[in-house]
């Protein structure tokens, strides 16, 4: 069975994450075998999977690796073990703090002297989190336990600054399988040991790029056939685009639009593309989710023949049909963050309510911006009107339940939330930014889309959807209809198909 392996930087909770499990899904019904790689370092990776697993997230059959558990299983020996344990729950002779234990779950520590030696923090189920060692009163070393229970990271810090100069990793007995030297003035790193149990041998690299690179290169190798390997980030590019051409077929895929402020064609290329793009050439197949995009690319670089346009799957949850609309009710579902411009929305909410008396806020999603959102509804009065609901696993009956949903992001490369929306037979109103909304919302049809950054203009068009139930619900269908038809499996796995040579052509 021929290998696909699906490279994001690490796995999150928005839309990019969304779109590679939804692609590895349709990989399998190819008969593919997806196998998704990231890169990040997370002691509860493996329970995140689970818990990804156990809600249909990851579909049966997709594996799912990670380049430091696959080192740390290669270094662990048979047996339960925990190295630490015994010096990290030592207390005997200390003096404890343990009066805020109840409350925010830690415990200082300190000699008969009045030293402070070490503090624990716990979880709110009692296991441990973290221990942090001292010497007059600076950290030097803190250890972090992973969702097994041991040491899996310890981070070494510099006397003099302070500052992180040295990271370990571990096996469950306490093998440091890698060690990650880092320059505490700086930052950089100053050194990557990679440590095998077997050989007795360690290979250095300079940084994780080459590391990275080197891991690829072993899967690759050891795939049966010849593999495809898609890059899902600029972070997971800078290594595919090392790996060498002869080990597999490789493909690029741009979630974001790639443009610094103001997001449009003249503009820098953003930071975290730069160095990647200046190989532009390079990269055998370039996929981005729209036209538009695909158009600025090719003006950019004319001499690339590389760019591809396949949207991203949108699901019609069969379940949303028909579903009743709660009167006034306003969706938001995005990653709260500054970029969003959620802050706009909420902020018109009072004139939206002056027209229509039933109109409220219902906020889906997690981030950085919720307490600074939070806090401006409060002082704007609106707590009964805005209702912040966090993550949830089931965003199309939440879709289906609005009249109407919103997106005012000022920068998208697509905007899966708005396909999701329509595709659940919601209409929406969105500001008409570079790349996403236009390619979505035919305006008048099945949503409506305001100039960018105008809210007065949005006021207006929400509160003509809300005002009119039944040409909402027509749009709705519009929507749902398109969505369907020009987004869905069988559309979008025709161009995978003809991108990847399943019927003959590969790429290299």
């Amino acid at each position: 069975m021929r290998e696909i392996f699906l490279a994001p930087h690490q796995l999150g909770v928005g839309g990019r994450t969304t779109a590679v499990f939804a692609q590895a899904e349709m990989f399998l019904r190819l008969g593919l075998a997806p196998t998704v790689l990231t890169f990040n370092y997370d002691g509860r990776f493996e329970s995140s999977i689970a818990s990804r697993r156990a809600s249909g997230q990851i579909p049966d059959g997709v594996r799912v690796r990670n380049i430091y558990l696959d080192l740390m299983e290669q270094n662990t020996v048979p047996g339960e073990a925990n190295w630490s344990r015994a010096e990290d729950e030592q207390a005997d002779g200390l003096i404890e703090q343990d009066d805020l234990f109840e409350t925010d779950r830690f415990i200082r520590y300190f000699d008969r002297h009045g030293e402070y030696i070490k503090f624990r923090r716990w979880d709110a189920g009692g296991a441990p989190v973290q221990t942090t060692y001292f010497q007059a009163r600076r950290a030097v070393v803190r250890r972090e336990y992973n969702s097994a229970g041991f040491c899996g990271l310890e981070y070494h810090y510099d006397l003099v600054t302070g500052k992180v100069n040295q990271e370990r990793y571990y096996t469950a007995d306490g093998f440091c399988y890698l060690t990650r030297w880092i320059n505490p003035n700086s930052g950089a790193h100053a050194g990557l040991y990679v440590n095998s149990r077997e050989s007795g041998k360690s290979r250095r690299f300079a940084h994780n790029v080459p590391w990275h690179v080197a891991w690829l290169e072993g899967l690759m190798k050891r795939a049966a056939g010849r593999p495809t390997l898609v890059a899902h980030s600029s972070g997971a590019a800078r290594k595919v685009i090392d790996v060498k051409p002869g080990l597999a077929d490789r493909v690029f895929v741009w979630h974001e639009n790639h443009f610094k402020p103001p997001f449009r064609f003249g503009a820098d290329i953003r930071a975290d593309y730069a160095d990647t793009f200046t190989r532009f050439a390079e990269m055998p197949a370039v996929v981005v989710a729209t036209e538009a995009q695909a158009a600025d690319l090719r003006r950019r670089y004319p001499d690339a023949h590389n760019v591809h346009v396949v949207p991203n799957r949108i699901r019609t949850a069969p379940t949303v049909e028909g579903a009743e609309k709660a009167e006034g009710r306003i969706g938001v579902f995005a990653r709260l963050h500054p970029g969003k411009r959620i802050d706009q929305l909420i902020r018109i909410i009072p004139a939206i309510r002056k027209a229509i008396p039933a109109a409220n806020l219902r906020v889906y999603g997690r981030g950085p911006e919720r307490a600074a959102l939070e806090k401006l509804t409060r002082e704007l009065s609106l707590d009964d009107y805005v209702t912040f609901h966090g993550q949830i696993s089931d965003v199309s009956s939440a879709m289906s339940r609005c009249q109407v949903t919103v997106s005012t992001s000022e920068v998208e490369s697509f905007g899966l939330a708005i396909g999701e929306s329509l595709a659940a037979g919601t209409p929406v109103v969105a500001y008409d930014i570079n790349y996403g909304p236009s390619d979505q919302i035919r305006d008048g049809v099945d949503g409506h889309l305001v100039p960018d950054n105008k809210p007065k203009q949005l006021t207006k068009r929400l509160i003509e959807v809300l005002a009119d139930s039944e040409h909402a619900a027509a749009m709705g269908r519009a929507g749902r209809e398109r969505m369907a038809r020009q987004f869905g499996y069988d559309t979008v796995v025709a161009r995978w198909r003809e991108l990847l040579g399943l019927d003959g052509a590969s790429h290299g």
